[in-house]
C-alpha cells in the first residue's frame, strides 16, 4: 500500500501547484480510493461532477465507489447517469453499460 500513498501524496501536491485541471481531481479521487478512503474520493468527486471535461468519467467513478462499498442500487444511478452524460462509443459509457448488464 506504500505505492497508493505515494500516489495519493504526488495528487494532492499536483493541486497544490496547480488546482485548475479538473483531471487532476478524477486522479485524486481515484488514489483517496485506492488508499481506502471513500468519502473523500465521494467528496472530491462531487465538487467537480458539474465539469463537462470529467463529467462522465467522475460519474463513472462514483458508480464504482458506491459498488465497493456494496450499495449496488446507487452504483447503477451513478453508472446509469454516466451513459446519459457520455457518447456511447466513449469508454465510459462502453465500461458503465458493462456494470449494468
Amino acid at each position: 500500500h506504500e505505492g497508493h500513498q505515494i500516489a495519493l501524496k504526488l495528487c494532492e501536491k499536483s493541486i497544490e501547484l496547480n488546482p485548475k485541471p479538473p483531471v487532476f481531481y478524477l486522479r485524486l479521487a481515484k488514489a483517496q480510493l485506492q488508499c481506502g478512503l471513500p468519502e473523500e474520493a465521494k467528496n472530491t468527486l462531487r465538487q467537480h461532477l458539474q465539469n463537462k471535461a470529467i463529467k462522465g468519467a467522475a460519474g463513472f467513478q462514483m458508480g464504482l465507489i458506491y459498488r465497493r462499498q456494496g450499495q449496488q442500487m446507487r452504483a447503477r444511478q451513478w453508472f446509469s447517469k454516466t451513459i446519459k452524460y457520455e457518447q456511447s462509443d466513449s469508454h465510459w459509457h462502453q465500461q458503465a453499460s458493462s456494470y449494468l448488464t
